[in-house]
Parts: structure tokens; sequence; C-alpha cells
């Protein structure tokens, strides 16, 4: 059924209802859900027409201890490729053309965008999830069990970028290359942020001893930071630091000095506390004149 429903893979976004009946006691753990996913242990059946859908939740046998409710689904084929389970449209192989059939494969992954209170039934709208967002959300709480963690409630509004931030912090640094090269690769166009992105993959290429590819993101970052006229900022001065510790391991002294000096004509010449940071860059500069004796 799988290879089915992957040959007749949907090509396009789609939004699918599907009504169900279930206890009061499973509709009360699924209410307070929102923002958490849920696996489906088997098919899932659904409907491009809302009113097919809700035709079989208003014509099934109700029960006192059961509440009936709509799932509004909305799927993305393209989503993180084959990291998603496979989904198709039946109608050519249902006896029932006109429902507009939706098959979502056992072990789909939907997240709970929100609970809608509507009468005469609540609504629950869901989108598909792919594999490794629910991976990368897993091996987020891992390391906050593991290491402490955020504080209460800042997960749901945690980017992929400050979860690698947070990796690196944690000195998880494959663990934070995979979270910024996410960042890099998925952002927008109107994205300000693509530099910092560059200069935390050149970072963590750095602490992992990959130092030529630390060389590339670096100076693409600097450009990408010279492209927006923040030849002067700070966020220019950290770089020229990560270029001359990365320099200092390539044993190339001259570029390590030159390095240096930029960040310590910035950070001198910058507003705010920089103090930390001057003093840095003189004991890198110390360090290195030691190194020579």
């Amino acid at each position: 059924m799988q290879k089915q429903l992957a040959l007749h893979q949907e090509q396009s976004p789609v939004e699918v209802y599907r009504s169900q009946r279930m206890s009061k006691e499973e509709w009360n753990q699924l209410s307070k859900a929102t923002g958490q996913c849920i696996s489906m242990n088997s098919f899932v059946s659904t409907s491009l027409e809302r009113n097919v859908a809700k035709f079989y939740k208003t014509g099934a046998n109700h029960d006192d201890n059961e509440i009936g409710i709509m799932f509004h689904i909305k799927a993305n084929p393209c989503l993180s490729g084959d990291l998603i389970q496979p989904f198709a449209n039946i109608v050519c192989f249902s006896e029932f053309p006109d429902e507009k059939e939706i098959v979502f494969m056992a072990g789909s992954i939907f997240r709970i965008i929100k609970i809608i209170d509507e009468n005469p039934f609540p609504i629950v709208e869901m989108e598909l999830f792919s594999k490794e967002e629910n991976d990368l959300k897993m091996l987020f709480e891992s390391l906050r069990r593991e290491f402490g963690g955020l504080p209460g409630g800042e997960l749901k509004k945690t980017s992929i970028h400050s979860l690698g931030n947070f990796a690196s912090r944690m000195i998880k640094f494959d663990v934070a290359d995979r979270f910024f090269r996410r960042s890099y690769y998925e952002s927008s166009k109107d994205d300000p942020n693509p530099a910092d992105y560059c200069q935390n993959i050149g970072m963590a290429a750095l602490h992992t001893g990959r130092y030529e590819e630390s060389v590339r993101w670096l100076d693409q970052a600097l450009k990408l930071y010279e492209s927006r006229g923040l030849v002067d900022d700070p966020c220019v001065a950290s770089l020229y630091i990560a270029q001359g510790i990365l320099n200092t391991k390539k044993k190339k002294r001259k570029q390590v000095l030159d390095s240096y000096n930029k960040a310590l004509k910035i950070y001198q010449t910058s507003s705010g506390e920089h103090d930390s940071d001057i003093a840095l860059c003189y004991h890198n500069m110390a360090n290195l004149f030691e190194r020579r004796k």
C-alpha cells in the first residue's frame, strides 16, 4: 500500500477534512495538545470536500460518552522530500469517486496548529509534519533534558537558528551545524540573517576541525556583511576574531595578526560595552607573540 501511495503521491499542497468520534477522555487530552505532534498508527482517510466529511460525522451513531470532531489538515508533498509519509488521491480506485478521498500512509506525523471551538463540533487544524522536523524537535527536547534547557515556554517560540546557538553553547557542534545549515538553506530572500547563518556554519566547521570549509563559510559571511554596509559592526569584529583563530590553527601568523587588529579597531570605535572583547583581542595577540619567542 505504501508503494501505491508513493506512486500516486499528490504533487501539490492540499487541504482535506476528516470527521471522527472519540471518547471525551481522548478529546480532553487532544484539546490540550496545541503545538504538539501526533503520529497516526493506521491509514488516515480524508476528503477534499468538507461536506462529505461532515456527512460521515453527523451520520454516525451517537454515544453520550463520545464527542464528534472535524480535522482540517493541510499537507504539502514538497515538505522535506522523502521525510514525510506518502499521501495520495485514490478517487481512481474508489467505489465512491464523489468522496474525493485522500489517504495518508500509516505513521504520518501531524502537528496541531490550533483548535477552534465551534458548533456543532470543534475543528482541529493540523499540518503534515516531516520526520526531520519531528526528529529535530525530539533532539532539542533531549538537549534540554540533558543540559538544563531554556525557561518554561520558550521552546515554542524558538527558531531553528536559536536551536543551533543553544547546541553550540552545549558544545554539540555537529548538532549545531545541522541547525545552522537548515536555517541558511531554508531562509527567504528577505531574511536579514544569512550572514549570521554563514558565520555560525563556519564556526561549527572550525570547532570540528574542518578548516578549509570554515574559510569558505566565514569569507561568505564577510561578503554578506559588507553588502549590507556593516563593515564596522561588532558582528564583523567577531568574524575577524574567528578568522584569527582559524589562521592560528593553519599557522598563518601574518593573517592572524591582521584579523585581530581589524577586530580591535572595530571594537575600539563602536558604542556599547566591548571591554571583554578588546581584552580578548589583546590576549590573543599576546599569545601570538609569546609563541614566537
